[in-house]
Order: structure tokens, then sequence, then C-alpha cells
């Protein structure tokens, strides 16, 4: 919920003016309630629907400017300063809907009796361990309570943990991040699974074999072939502003040879060195963006709006090592429909 300033003229007009009393300002409880709903971003009715939501946070957490909202805001408010949804932030609605846990933190493993946390989300451990939810059912009927679910179409659960940095996942739309220092970085990867379907870049053959080949035809960013005429960036490969840039860099899907991505570094090769998405990553963001909303189109007006977006920029060094970084983009679409 976002408090909001206005300025109010009050005009009392009568016979005989009596008295003229300003109503008394709404005493608002001092936590929000489980499964209340609070509007972050709202810019129009057919918008770009992301919804927070909270893991492991307890009743001190969902204190008004506590740590449950302002984590959500904090993330809301870094994803607009990144291109290209910083240009687009007037096609978004964000929402955030309180969830109050037993306990803090993250789940060890999986248990579906564990009731200590609303949406039971634990780590999966071993060395590719991921950020996982447990009750996925749970998830859906709290993000409901914000939209209709089947237009929430991001939908981030920010697991209250520092213990992991970036051990995160995302199927169909859902992310899952932890709040620590790491985490607003990882997220604006994940979003580029989940939001754009865009591929990983970087080379991790320890787990190519769980990735087919035949994915690739569904990621925009990768390509089995660098042939300049049938890649599938190449109409960016003549344009002067970009060819500096955008090229057929091999390596990328876990593997060093075969795939090709378009630009050298981009945040789906590493999040903690930019946040920059290559120029197909950009396309394919702003046409989701124009999909979802159901507003025209044009090539014009994204070279337009990307002409200051070309050059990567990258982020300063950390100042101290993650623990872990481990990503994973789902092959299957778990996500469970609302009924």
């Amino acid at each position: 919920m976002i408090a909001r300033t206005a300025f109010f003229v009050f005009l009392c007009a009568g016979t005989f003016l009596i008295s003229c009393k300003k109503d008394k300002p709404v005493q608002l409880p001092p936590y929000y309630a489980d499964g209340e709903v609070g509007k972050l971003i709202y810019n129009r009715q057919n918008g770009v629907n992301i919804v927070f939501i909270g893991d492991g946070f307890t009743k001190d957490d969902l204190k008004r400017g506590g740590a449950y909202e302002t984590k959500a805001r904090m993330f809301a408010d870094y994803l607009f300063t990144v291109p290209p949804y910083k240009q687009y932030k007037n096609f978004f609605n964000a929402y955030v809907v309180y969830a109050e846990s037993k306990k803090s933190g993250l789940n060890d493993s999986y248990n579906p009796a564990n009731t200590d946390t609303k949406f039971n989300a634990y780590f999966s451990g071993g060395s590719t361990g991921l950020l996982l939810a447990g009750n996925y059912q749970a998830i859906n009927q709290y993000v409901s309570k914000a939209v209709p679910f089947a237009r929430a179409n991001i939908i981030i659960l920010m697991v209250n943990t520092d213990a992991i940095d970036a051990a995160t996942s995302t199927y169909d739309g859902f992310s899952e991040i932890t709040v620590s220092p790491v985490a607003k970085y990882a997220m604006i990867h994940e979003l580029g699974h989940g939001f754009a379907s865009l591929g990983d870049e970087y080379v991790s053959p320890e787990i190519a074999d769980n990735y087919p080949l035949d994915m690739i035809s569904n990621l925009p960013n990768l390509d089995t072939t660098n042939d300049p005429e049938k890649v599938k960036w190449a109409g960016f490969l003549n344009l002067t502003a970009y060819n500096s840039i955008v090229g057929t860099y091999q390596g990328g899907y876990y593997r060093a040879t075969g795939i090709y991505r378009p630009e050298e570094i981009s945040v789906m090769t590493n999040a903690l060195a930019t946040q920059h998405y290559n120029a197909p990553s950009r396309l394919a963001i702003v046409k989701k963006i124009h999909e979802i909303t159901g507003t025209p189109f044009s090539m014009d007006d994204f070279f337009k709006n990307d002409a200051d977006l070309i050059q990567p920029v990258f982020l300063p060094p950390l100042t101290y090592k993650p623990s872990r970084l481990n990503d994973f983009i789902g092959i299957k679409k778990i996500r469970l429909k609302q009924k």
C-alpha cells in the first residue's frame, strides 16, 4: 500500500457558516495483514502485471515500512532502473502481496508437511542446488489476491535469507530469489528467462546434457549457426549503430562450442558483471511488452528508444565474494493453473 500525499481544498458554503472540519486522518494498522495487497506501481488496466510475494517473513517483518515492504519496493524500484524496463515503465503495474510465515528463513530440504514458512521454499542442495518453492498452489492463491492469476505476467518470490546469494530458478514467468545483496542482479537475469524466454549465454558443461539442443529454436538470444544471413539476429548485423557490438560469439547454452550468442557479454552471460541485455534480448522483451498490453509494435520506435542502450554498461566490482550463484531455467512448465 502506497501512502499518497494530496492537496485538498475544503469549501463550506451556506446561508450561515456554522463549522468547517477536516476528517481525522485514517489510522492504519501497524502491520500488514496476511494476504493484504499493496500497489507499488500502477500505470494501466492492460499493463504487464508483476506480483511480489515473500516466504520466510514473520509478523515482525510485516510492519509498515518493515523488511517485507522494503524489500519488495527495493526490487521493484531497481527493476525500472534497468533498460529496457526503464524505458517502458509506463507499460507495467507492480503489486506486493503480504504473506506471514511462522518462522523466518529458508528450509534446507523439501518437506511437504512443513508449515513453518508460508510457501515452503527450500534449497535443493548439491553442486547445482536450486532455490525452489514447495507449495505452488498456495503461491497461486496469494498471487490471485492481487490480480487474476492468468494476468500475473511476472511472479517474483522473495525468500527471506541471505545465506545463499543467488540460487535462483525460473518457471514460465515465476522467479525465486533471495534477499541477499546480489539478489537484485540475479532478478534481472531471471526475468530474462521467465519474461522473454531468453537462454543462458554462459558455459557450464557439467549441466549441458540436461538441456537439449532442440530448445534453442525457442530462445531468441541463442542460435546454432553463425551464418550472418541466417542467424536469428541477422537484422542487427548490417546496422551501423549495432555492428561493432552485435555479432556471432561462440559459446552459450552451457556449451563452449557450436552455440552462438549475439554479444560478447550480457546479463545472460554474467549478471554480476553487467545488467545489460544484448540487442536481440531487448527486442524480445519489448515485443513481449507490446504483446501483453495489446499495443502496436514498431521497429522504428524500438530503434529510437534503443539508441542509447547499445553499449554495455558494467557493474563495479563486488565488495565481497558471493557464496553461491546457481541459476536454472525449467524446461517443463510446472506452474499450477488456477482452477
